[in-house]
Protein backbone atom coordinates (compact mmCIF):
# COMPACT_ATOMS: atom_id res chain seq x y z
CA UNK A 1 0.00 0.00 0.00
CA UNK A 2 1.45 3.40 -1.33
CA UNK A 3 0.93 6.84 0.06
CA UNK A 4 -1.05 8.57 -1.71
CA UNK A 5 -3.89 9.92 -0.30
CA UNK A 6 -2.92 13.45 0.08
CA UNK A 7 -1.11 13.98 -3.07
CA UNK A 8 -2.11 12.51 -6.38
CA UNK A 9 -0.33 12.73 -9.90
CA UNK A 10 -3.02 14.81 -11.49
CA UNK A 11 -1.56 18.08 -13.59
CA UNK A 12 -1.13 20.52 -10.93
CA UNK A 13 -3.45 19.62 -8.23
CA UNK A 14 -3.66 18.34 -5.38
CA UNK A 15 -5.58 16.39 -2.44
CA UNK A 16 -5.42 17.17 0.80
CA UNK A 17 -8.06 16.58 4.05
CA UNK A 18 -10.84 18.84 4.53
CA UNK A 19 -9.79 18.96 8.47
CA UNK A 20 -6.75 18.00 10.08
CA UNK A 21 -5.90 17.60 13.95
CA UNK A 22 -2.58 16.75 15.94
CA UNK A 23 -2.43 13.21 17.80
CA UNK A 24 0.12 11.56 19.63
CA UNK A 25 1.01 7.90 19.40
CA UNK A 26 3.77 6.31 21.43
CA UNK A 27 5.31 9.42 22.06
CA UNK A 28 5.47 10.98 18.36
CA UNK A 29 3.14 13.87 18.24
CA UNK A 30 1.55 13.15 14.45
CA UNK A 31 -0.47 15.10 12.19
CA UNK A 32 -3.04 13.84 9.61
CA UNK A 33 -7.12 13.98 8.27
CA UNK A 34 -9.41 13.82 11.82
CA UNK A 35 -11.31 11.25 9.85
CA UNK A 36 -8.78 8.72 9.50
CA UNK A 37 -6.92 9.45 12.60
CA UNK A 38 -10.26 8.58 14.33
CA UNK A 39 -10.95 5.60 12.44
CA UNK A 40 -6.81 4.70 13.38
CA UNK A 41 -6.73 5.68 17.17
CA UNK A 42 -10.10 3.38 17.36
CA UNK A 43 -8.80 0.28 15.87
CA UNK A 44 -5.78 0.66 18.22
CA UNK A 45 -7.65 0.75 21.02
CA UNK A 46 -9.50 -2.51 20.03
CA UNK A 47 -6.61 -4.56 19.40
CA UNK A 48 -7.60 -5.11 16.08
CA UNK A 49 -5.21 -7.46 13.96
CA UNK A 50 -6.66 -6.37 10.79
CA UNK A 51 -5.20 -2.86 10.55
CA UNK A 52 -4.64 -3.05 7.13
CA UNK A 53 -8.25 -2.98 6.38
CA UNK A 54 -8.78 -0.36 8.63
CA UNK A 55 -6.28 2.20 7.22
CA UNK A 56 -7.65 1.24 3.50
CA UNK A 57 -11.29 2.22 5.32
CA UNK A 58 -9.93 5.12 6.96
CA UNK A 59 -8.59 6.55 3.70
CA UNK A 60 -12.16 6.17 1.50
CA UNK A 61 -14.16 7.84 4.47
CA UNK A 62 -11.68 11.07 4.95
CA UNK A 63 -13.06 13.89 3.07
CA UNK A 64 -10.57 15.28 0.50
CA UNK A 65 -10.55 18.91 -1.05
CA UNK A 66 -8.56 18.86 -4.64
CA UNK A 67 -7.40 22.31 -5.60
CA UNK A 68 -4.64 23.63 -7.78
CA UNK A 69 -1.48 23.95 -5.61
CA UNK A 70 0.68 24.80 -8.39
CA UNK A 71 -1.43 27.94 -9.43
CA UNK A 72 -0.39 29.48 -5.42
CA UNK A 73 2.76 27.99 -5.19
CA UNK A 74 4.43 31.17 -4.23
CA UNK A 75 1.83 31.47 -1.44
CA UNK A 76 3.10 27.94 -0.21
CA UNK A 77 6.79 28.79 -0.34
CA UNK A 78 6.25 31.92 1.44
CA UNK A 79 3.97 30.36 4.27
CA UNK A 80 6.58 27.26 4.12
CA UNK A 81 9.65 29.86 4.66
CA UNK A 82 7.52 31.81 7.74
CA UNK A 83 7.38 28.24 9.64
CA UNK A 84 11.26 28.47 9.27
CA UNK A 85 11.12 31.54 10.37
CA UNK A 86 9.72 30.43 13.23
CA UNK A 87 11.83 27.82 14.35
CA UNK A 88 15.14 30.20 13.52
CA UNK A 89 13.91 32.42 15.98
CA UNK A 90 13.35 29.49 18.55
CA UNK A 91 17.08 28.36 17.69
CA UNK A 92 15.83 25.00 16.07
CA UNK A 93 17.15 25.54 12.66
CA UNK A 94 20.83 25.89 13.69
CA UNK A 95 20.54 22.45 16.23
CA UNK A 96 19.74 21.04 13.78
CA UNK A 97 21.16 21.93 10.35
CA UNK A 98 24.72 23.95 10.23
CA UNK A 99 24.94 25.45 6.78
CA UNK A 100 22.46 23.23 5.14
CA UNK A 101 24.20 20.22 6.53
CA UNK A 102 21.91 17.35 7.99
CA UNK A 103 23.04 16.74 11.58
CA UNK A 104 19.96 14.42 12.69
CA UNK A 105 18.79 10.91 10.58
CA UNK A 106 16.46 8.79 11.79
CA UNK A 107 17.09 4.92 12.17
CA UNK A 108 14.10 4.14 14.38
CA UNK A 109 10.72 5.39 15.71
CA UNK A 110 12.00 6.26 18.75
CA UNK A 111 14.51 9.12 16.89
CA UNK A 112 11.10 10.71 16.24
CA UNK A 113 9.75 10.67 19.82
CA UNK A 114 9.39 14.12 21.23
CA UNK A 115 11.54 13.78 24.05
CA UNK A 116 14.37 12.36 21.47
CA UNK A 117 14.18 14.66 19.09
CA UNK A 118 13.37 17.74 21.04
CA UNK A 119 12.15 20.01 18.26
CA UNK A 120 11.05 22.48 21.08
CA UNK A 121 12.49 23.82 24.31
CA UNK A 122 9.66 24.66 26.45
CA UNK A 123 5.85 23.04 25.94
CA UNK A 124 4.71 26.68 25.23
CA UNK A 125 6.83 26.75 22.11
CA UNK A 126 6.01 23.14 21.11
CA UNK A 127 2.27 24.44 21.29
CA UNK A 128 2.90 26.94 19.04
CA UNK A 129 4.99 24.66 16.73
CA UNK A 130 2.63 22.31 16.67
CA UNK A 131 -0.38 25.04 15.68
CA UNK A 132 1.53 26.54 12.68
CA UNK A 133 2.41 23.72 11.35
CA UNK A 134 -1.16 22.50 11.71
CA UNK A 135 -2.57 25.54 9.85
CA UNK A 136 -0.18 25.11 7.27
CA UNK A 137 -1.11 21.40 6.72
CA UNK A 138 -5.04 22.43 7.11
CA UNK A 139 -4.46 25.28 4.78
CA UNK A 140 -2.03 23.23 2.11
CA UNK A 141 -2.33 19.49 2.94
CA UNK A 142 0.99 17.42 4.27
CA UNK A 143 4.08 17.57 3.40
CA UNK A 144 5.08 14.49 1.93
CA UNK A 145 8.15 14.01 4.69
CA UNK A 146 7.01 10.14 5.12
CA UNK A 147 8.67 9.69 2.03
CA UNK A 148 11.88 11.29 1.34
CA UNK A 149 14.70 8.46 1.65
CA UNK A 150 17.29 11.39 2.46
CA UNK A 151 16.01 11.90 6.24
CA UNK A 152 16.53 7.57 6.79
CA UNK A 153 19.55 5.87 7.32
CA UNK A 154 18.97 2.15 6.68
CA UNK A 155 15.29 2.57 5.36
CA UNK A 156 13.77 4.56 2.38
CA UNK A 157 10.66 5.64 4.07
CA UNK A 158 9.02 5.90 7.40
CA UNK A 159 6.61 3.18 6.02
CA UNK A 160 9.45 0.84 6.83
CA UNK A 161 9.62 1.77 10.01
CA UNK A 162 6.27 1.37 11.20
CA UNK A 163 5.10 -1.48 8.64
CA UNK A 164 3.35 1.42 6.39
CA UNK A 165 0.69 1.92 9.15
CA UNK A 166 0.14 5.31 10.59
CA UNK A 167 2.17 6.28 7.97
CA UNK A 168 -0.05 6.23 5.34
CA UNK A 169 -2.23 8.70 6.56
CA UNK A 170 -0.62 10.84 8.84
CA UNK A 171 3.00 12.01 9.66
CA UNK A 172 5.00 13.38 12.21
CA UNK A 173 5.14 16.67 13.02
CA UNK A 174 9.27 16.07 14.53
CA UNK A 175 9.83 15.04 10.79
CA UNK A 176 8.12 17.98 9.50
CA UNK A 177 10.10 20.43 11.90
CA UNK A 178 13.34 18.33 10.22
CA UNK A 179 12.19 19.30 6.93
CA UNK A 180 11.24 22.74 7.34
CA UNK A 181 14.66 23.40 9.18
CA UNK A 182 16.42 21.85 6.02
CA UNK A 183 14.46 24.05 3.75
CA UNK A 184 14.82 27.20 6.38
CA UNK A 185 18.70 26.73 6.30
CA UNK A 186 18.98 26.62 2.90
CA UNK A 187 17.38 29.48 2.25
CA UNK A 188 19.01 31.22 5.11
CA UNK A 189 22.73 29.89 4.02
CA UNK A 190 22.71 30.06 0.41
CA UNK A 191 25.18 27.08 0.73
CA UNK A 192 26.54 26.49 -2.65
CA UNK A 193 27.48 23.31 -1.93
CA UNK A 194 24.34 21.94 -1.04
CA UNK A 195 21.94 20.76 -4.22
CA UNK A 196 17.90 20.71 -4.01
CA UNK A 197 16.71 17.99 -5.28
CA UNK A 198 12.80 17.02 -6.31
CA UNK A 199 10.81 15.51 -8.75
CA UNK A 200 8.52 17.18 -11.31
CA UNK A 201 7.45 16.86 -14.78
CA UNK A 202 6.16 19.42 -17.18
CA UNK A 203 4.77 17.67 -20.44
CA UNK A 204 2.95 19.22 -23.01
CA UNK A 205 -0.79 18.53 -23.89
CA UNK A 206 -3.67 19.63 -26.19
CA UNK A 207 -6.71 20.48 -24.93
CA UNK A 208 -10.64 20.36 -26.57
CA UNK A 209 -9.81 23.75 -28.19
CA UNK A 210 -6.75 22.31 -29.74
CA UNK A 211 -4.60 24.70 -27.56
CA UNK A 212 -1.28 23.87 -25.73
CA UNK A 213 -1.19 23.47 -22.71
CA UNK A 214 1.53 22.82 -19.85
CA UNK A 215 1.32 19.91 -17.28
CA UNK A 216 3.13 19.94 -13.86
CA UNK A 217 3.10 16.28 -12.54
CA UNK A 218 4.60 16.01 -8.63
CA UNK A 219 4.07 13.43 -6.05
CA UNK A 220 4.05 15.99 -2.85
CA UNK A 221 3.78 19.52 -1.61
CA UNK A 222 7.73 18.96 -0.79
CA UNK A 223 8.61 18.73 -4.44
CA UNK A 224 6.69 21.64 -5.36
CA UNK A 225 7.88 23.96 -2.66
CA UNK A 226 11.53 23.28 -3.40
CA UNK A 227 10.28 23.62 -7.51
CA UNK A 228 8.64 27.04 -6.29
CA UNK A 229 12.26 28.54 -4.54
CA UNK A 230 13.94 27.13 -7.29
CA UNK A 231 12.14 29.02 -10.10
CA UNK A 232 11.24 31.90 -7.65
CA UNK A 233 15.31 32.51 -7.77
CA UNK A 234 15.87 31.58 -11.16
CA UNK A 235 13.24 33.69 -12.47
CA UNK A 236 13.57 37.18 -14.03
CA UNK A 237 11.85 38.45 -11.27
CA UNK A 238 13.96 39.80 -8.30
CA UNK A 239 13.81 36.49 -5.98
CA UNK A 240 13.21 36.09 -2.55
CA UNK A 241 14.34 39.40 -0.61
CA UNK A 242 14.79 39.68 3.28
CA UNK A 243 12.61 42.66 4.77
CA UNK A 244 15.28 44.98 6.26
CA UNK A 245 13.10 46.09 9.11
CA UNK A 246 11.56 42.34 10.55
CA UNK A 247 13.96 40.27 9.01
CA UNK A 248 10.57 38.18 6.87
CA UNK A 249 11.50 36.88 3.66
CA UNK A 250 9.03 37.88 0.56
CA UNK A 251 9.04 38.08 -2.98
CA UNK A 252 8.95 41.89 -4.05
CA UNK A 253 6.08 42.85 -6.37
CA UNK A 254 8.65 45.45 -8.33
CA UNK A 255 12.30 45.52 -8.67
CA UNK A 256 12.62 48.54 -6.42
CA UNK A 257 11.05 47.13 -3.52
CA UNK A 258 13.14 46.63 -0.16
CA UNK A 259 10.33 46.13 2.57
CA UNK A 260 7.46 43.27 2.60
CA UNK A 261 5.11 45.78 3.64
CA UNK A 262 4.51 49.60 3.43
CA UNK A 263 3.77 49.30 7.08
CA UNK A 264 7.34 47.74 7.42
CA UNK A 265 9.18 50.62 5.46
CA UNK A 266 7.05 53.73 7.08
CA UNK A 267 8.75 52.28 10.79
CA UNK A 268 12.01 51.43 9.29
CA UNK A 269 12.12 55.54 8.30
CA UNK A 270 10.97 56.26 11.64
CA UNK A 271 14.01 54.51 13.05
CA UNK A 272 16.25 56.08 10.66
CA UNK A 273 14.90 59.88 11.29
CA UNK A 274 14.59 59.10 15.17
CA UNK A 275 18.58 57.99 15.14
CA UNK A 276 19.33 61.14 12.74
CA UNK A 277 17.96 63.37 15.60
CA UNK A 278 19.57 61.63 18.17
CA UNK A 279 23.28 61.53 16.31
CA UNK A 280 22.65 65.15 15.94
CA UNK A 281 22.27 66.04 19.43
Amino acid sequence: MKNIIYAKNIRASIYKPKKCEIISINGITYIGGSNSIKEYSEAVLKNSADIEQIISRAMEVEKMIEYDAFSIKEDILLRYIKLGEILDKMGIVDKFYSNSECTCMIESLDDLKDDSFEYFTSPENKELIDNSILDFVNDFGLVGVNDIQDYFWGVNSLGELDNFTISIIAEPISLIVNDICCFYSFVKHANPEYDMDFDIKVSLYCNQNKVWKSEYVFKSLWHLIRYSLVSTLTSDGEGLRQCPQCNSWFIPSNPKAEYCSAACRNRYNVYKCRKAKKENQ
